[in-house]
């Protein structure tokens, strides 16, 4: 068909790109297209989520080719930035890709693949990047190669997965899975350390009469030096914990992207998907929230047996029956966590009494712990030695 309209293949090309841009994808049954969504003011715009604006964005974006992979390439960047007012969080992917596949009439296995393909294509360039960072030869001396090997350490550390700790004196490295609730940190040892310089750093020797560049692993010398010298030597961000639950930083700030926030020094590990809040909370917002956590049996519109989480624990105080001060002390001790680090000065130690065994004090404590980590909570045995029980408090 191409020989016989005289097209070359260079037509061809051209035609069907053409094709592409001007394709408004596949329209209703009945014939109708889609209705436009209605076009907003830039303020109303930037007044959005990250993940509503890409919302919008798709329901607004031409059906080509082109504008799906630029779409994609946007949101794959997003979910990998450090700017908090462009980051994406990545539980909202799949959402965002069901938005696409709908609205080019496509199964949604196919987005999730193209998806994946330009999230490839930008690890593979991202890599050729870091590939062009230091390089030391090392047949240098000994002090350049410590000084650009310290360089490398801190320009390739991004997103850091090395740490010194509060100490100021222990480096360690953070084993981290995305969404995982897994991770961990580990003191670094010589050969740690020997695998981070030669994964970090680029070493190469010179060979040949043609002088070629030769890869080669981190040189004894140079791991030794930074195995005896202290985490203040090395440019590397503090450590101060690894959590597993969203926080607020000391400056009011939502630290809920998985990964290091430099703010609070933490490490977050999240294995579950936020609940998206409304932007105004009203007050039947917060008696919903009061309900979902101690309504007891009865007390709600939906059905006679449906109550809160903790709706059944018998709370109670000493000149209250109803236990309202012990459901606020409780709610506080599940939002501490929370805003610890806004806090400047010591906080509460909670103690869950009860007056018979059986009462569900154990439960609590690790419905609690679930909420906040998705874990159960740590549990030892009480110590009647006063001696004995100091030590377990330190």
């Amino acid at each position: 068909m191409v020989t016989d309209l005289g097209l070359t293949e260079e037509d061809l090309d051209q035609y069907v790109e053409e094709f592409q841009d001007t394709n408004e994808g596949p329209t209703p049954k009945d014939g109708k297209k889609e209705p436009e969504v209605p076009e907003i003011s830039d303020e109303e715009y930037d007044n959005l989520t990250v993940y509503e604006q890409y919302l919008y964005d798709i329901s607004r974006m031409d059906k080509t080719d082109r504008a799906r992979d630029r779409m994609l390439r946007a949101m794959v960047k997003s979910t990998r930035t450090k700017k908090r007012e462009d980051y994406l969080d990545s539980i909202y992917v799949e959402e965002l890709t069901a938005a696409m596949s709908k609205r080019f009439g496509l199964a949604k296995n196919l987005m999730v693949k193209a998806f994946q393909r330009i999230k490839s294509e930008i690890a593979t360039e991202e890599a050729e990047e870091k590939a062009e960072g230091i390089e030391i030869n090392i047949r240098a001396d000994f002090e350049d190669q410590i000084k650009w090997a310290t360089q490398g350490i801190s320009e390739a550390n991004d997103p850091p997965r090395l740490f010194k700790l509060e100490d100021g004196q222990t480096m360690v490295r953070v084993n981290y899975t995305p969404g995982a609730g897994q991770a961990s940190k580990r003191i670094l040892d010589s050969t740690m350390l020997f695998s981070e310089l030669s994964d970090l750093v680029r070493f190469y020797r010179i060979e040949g009469e043609d002088k070629r560049r030769v890869n080669s692993a981190a040189p004894a010398e140079v791991v030794k030096y930074f195995s005896g010298a202290t985490a203040s030597k090395i440019p590397l961000p503090t450590l101060t914990r690894i959590i597993k639950h969203p926080i607020f930083t000391f400056d009011g700030d939502y630290h809920v992207k998985n990964g290091y926030d430099l703010t609070s020094s933490a490490f977050l590990d999240m294995n579950f998907k936020p609940i998206k809040l409304p932007k105004t909370i009203t007050e039947d917002d917060l008696q919903d929230a009061w309900d979902w956590l101690f309504a007891a049996p009865g007390e709600t519109d939906v059905n006679d047996e449906q109550c809160g989480l903790f709706g059944e624990f018998p709370f109670c105080d000493e000149d209250d029956d109803s236990g309202t001060a012990s459901r606020v002390n409780w709610l506080s001790c599940l939002l501490q966590p929370l805003v610890r680090d806004m806090i400047g000065g010591p906080t509460p130690m909670y103690l869950i009494d009860k007056p018979t065994a059986g009462s569900g004090s154990s439960l609590m404590a690790t419905l609690m712990n679930r909420i906040l980590t998705g874990d159960a909570v740590p549990m030892t045995q009480y110590k009647s030695n006063m001696e004995e029980f100091e030590k377990l408090l330190v």
